[in-house]
């Protein structure tokens, strides 16, 4: 006589098979999901970055004065955000470096502006001059 049907071992032994496989295909998701996280990043350190320096140069064109560019002080105007640190360095670089030659250049200013987001650095460096 047959029976028909499966017994409780052969189906404990299907669904470890599938658990097995979907855990397979669960990996290959992984991957791409941590990638797109990371170009998220990538694309709001450059767009904080990017802000803090039109942020800075904003408010010296509001001051009106004449010359006022490559008067930027080391304070860090950048606003705080949430969950990115940005940062601010300014060097004096009248006579030297990227200003050597240029003709009616009075002060020249190197401004660095880096932010930080989950492990990624962006870096903005501008120079200003006054003529």
């Amino acid at each position: 006589m047959s029976q028909r049907g499966v017994t409780l071992i052969e189906l404990i032994i299907v669904i470890v098979a599938l658990t097995a496989g979907v855990a397979l295909l669960g990996r290959a998701f992984v991957e791409p999901a941590r990638s797109v996280a990371d170009n998220e990043n990538i694309q709001i350190a450059w767009q904080v970055a990017q802000a803090c320096a039109d942020h800075a140069l904003g408010r010296k064109r509001i001051s009106g004065t004449s010359g006022a560019f490559a008067n930027i002080t080391g304070a860090n105007p950048c606003p705080a955000f949430n969950g990115i640190t940005p940062g601010w360095a300014v060097a004096d670089t009248t006579g030297a470096g990227v200003c050597t030659g240029i003709a009616g250049a009075a002060n020249c200013t190197q401004v660095t502006v880096t932010a930080a987001k989950g492990g990624y650095t962006a870096t903005l460096v501008f120079v200003v001059v006054d003529y």
